[in-house]
């Protein structure tokens, strides 16, 4: 069995910042945990608000217990953290909204808000992997009313749907955090590797949650702008609908829901043998002049900044040009494609190309000789890690792109010949995964 402890939150402060008006940021401010939470909901007379990096942030560790190892796997005697709610606090529930009743504090008189609120994340506690089977303690959406409070003044329907949306925000990057943690788990190969890389992700997303609290805050004017409002509804309901884990096996008689091809050609694709077999036809994506490739299959991507997406690939590529890849695609003249090329003398390539309006940006080759390989696209905000692995376990990065420069419309699977047909080359694709967050 492998386990680890990680902390959601920060032990013992949080870290305030303050907004002045005109939306500037002050100086960075230091508070403890008793006077910690979320100003949302300012005074009409100031256009300014306070965020505080919250996620149970008055608990720190226990002592360190032994846990039974698995022998079939590992052992391990790691520490265990706080990972359930504190007592009075609510756990985020789809059919439980908030009510002004929750907001149980005492207003501060000295304050120039209307409302506090403080919602968050328990710990993540001891993560175990046990014959594929991830459990996650912990990590759970909480709001605590005893430090939360409101005015009489700003008891309204839309402060309060404001406020919500805080706490449906939070549930959805926990969610995000826990796919995430479930996806390192399953790949994990020792205790010090789970925590490790269980370490990084919660410093990812406490990141990332907070970015998207501050842009809530400002995008909407804390609530008081309604059109804003009414399309950040949207899009947290998007996130709270969207699965944290898509993966196609192609095992069945029919590809998975979802899937959509560009310029399909159904007489040179199958499904066998628990692959997708694609026959590749003459056809590139190439500087706008031949963007002509036949079977390319893309899929809506994550709605997530952060994403993974992984394909397992067994390629028979016999001619030069000859190419199967893993693609981020936003059209034809703005996409990057990455995987196996044989070229330049015949030799068998790990290649990229990276295009932004049709204009390829610098490519990397790594020599790779096999036409059996892992590949994976590591998407972090507007970056992106092109990764490549001979086992699906161990991998190696080919290149970073820093900034994309494009959006992406779809994230999917192409293969197609270059330069010389015809040729009896063949793409069969294992699987394809997109995961929320990052390895």
């Amino acid at each position: 069995m492998l386990s680890a402890e990680a902390m959601l939150s920060r032990p013992y402060y949080c870290r305030l910042r303050q907004a002045v008006a005109g939306g500037a940021l002050g100086p960075p401010q230091w508070v403890s945990p008793q006077s910690g939470g979320i100003m949302r909901r300012i005074r009409p007379a100031v256009l300014a608000a306070m965020l505080i990096l919250i996620s149970g942030c008055s608990k720190t560790p226990t002592a360190p217990s032994q846990h039974k190892p698995d022998l079939s796997i590992s052992a391990a005697s790691p520490l265990t953290a706080a990972a359930a709610p504190l007592a009075g606090q609510l756990l985020w529930k789809e059919r439980r909204a908030l009510t002004w009743d929750d907001f149980q504090g005492t207003p501060d008189p000295a304050s120039p808000y209307l409302a506090f609120s403080q919602v968050g994340s328990t710990d993540v506690g001891t993560v175990t992997v046990v014959n594929g089977q991830v459990t996650i303690p912990g990590a759970e959406t909480v709001f605590d009313p005893s430090r939360s409070w409101v005015e009489p003044a700003g008891r309204t329907d839309a402060l309060l749907h404001h406020e919500q949306g805080h706490f449906d925000l939070e549930e959805a990057i926990t969610r995000e955090l826990r796919s995430a943690i479930e996806s390192v788990g399953l790949k994990a190969r020792s205790n010090q590797q789970l925590n490790s890389r269980i370490q990084k992700l919660i410093g990812r997303y406490r990141a990332r949650r907070d970015r998207l609290q501050d842009q809530y805050d400002a995008k909407t004017k804390h609530g008081t702008d309604p059109s804003a409002q009414a399309r950040w509804d949207d899009r947290i309901l998007k996130l709270l609908n969207e699965p944290a884990l898509f993966r196609d096996d192609f095992s069945g008689p029919a590809l998975a829901a979802g899937w959509t091809w560009a310029r399909e050609n159904p007489a040179t694709w199958s499904l066998a043998n628990g692959n997708l077999q694609i026959e590749l036809e003459y056809g590139d994506l190439w500087e706008g002049w031949t963007n002509n490739c036949r079977n390319l299959l893309l899929r809506t991507p994550p709605l997530s900044d952060d994403y993974t997406v992984e394909t397992h690939l067994s390629a028979t590529l016999v001619a030069n040009i000859n190419q199967a890849l893993i693609i981020l695609y936003g059209d034809d003249n703005n996409y990057v494609r990455f995987g196996l090329i044989r070229c330049c003398g015949g030799v068998l390539n790990v290649n990229h190309v990276h295009e932004i309006g049709a204009v390829p940006q610098p490519q990397i080759q790594t020599s790779y000789g096999s036409g059996d390989v892992y590949l994976r696209i590591v998407k972090t905000g507007g970056s992106a890690s092109l990764q490549y692995s001979s086992d699906g376990t161990s991998w190696s990065t080919h290149t970073t792109i820093p900034s994309l420069g494009f959006s992406i419309s779809g994230v999917g699977l192409v293969a197609f010949d270059g330069s010389e047909p015809p040729s009896a080359s063949v793409a069969r694709y294992d699987y394809f995964q997109a995961s929320v967050g990052t390895p």
